[in-house]
């Protein structure tokens, strides 16, 4: 066995990985059911947000072991990578909404600006940097 497979922890170490991503998805699906009263007209985006993140796991499950390796890794990478975005817009705007009505509008968009930064450092540019290793 190649060492990158045997340290990656192989097919045995992906079917692990897929299980806890799919456990953590039904605990935030089933949050999402307790919290979808309290949400009001920020239902449409909620069901949006549930339905890019837990696309790729129904994907998955649909065409594990059929030879479909390629189009699956593209299509989770895309709805991930667009389910992160929309997770971080939702973090921002809370932010935002949050500091404005404490500090004001200034102080709030500096703390927003400093938020954004820090998402996109963590969750995009680090990532992106790291790819080649």
């Amino acid at each position: 066995m190649p060492e990158a497979a045997r340290r990656s922890g192989g097919a045995e170490g992906n079917q692990r990985l897929t299980a806890i991503t799919g456990a953590v998805l039904l605990v935030l699906l089933a949050v999402e059911g307790f919290t979808i009263l309290r949400v009001g007209r920020l239902l449409t985006l909620h069901f949006f947000l549930g339905m890019l993140l837990l696309g790729p796991v129904a994907y998955h499950r649909l065409v594990f072991r059929r030879g479909m390796k390629e189009p699956l890794v593209k299509y989770a990478n895309l709805m991930a990578v667009l389910g992160l975005a929309a997770v971080g817009a939702a973090v921002l705007t809370a932010v935002l909404l949050v500091t404005s009505y404490v500090v004001g509008a200034l102080p709030a968009g500096l703390i927003t600006a400093l938020v954004a930064c820090m998402l996109v450092g963590l969750w995009f540019a680090l990532p992106l940097a790291r790819r080649g290793e």
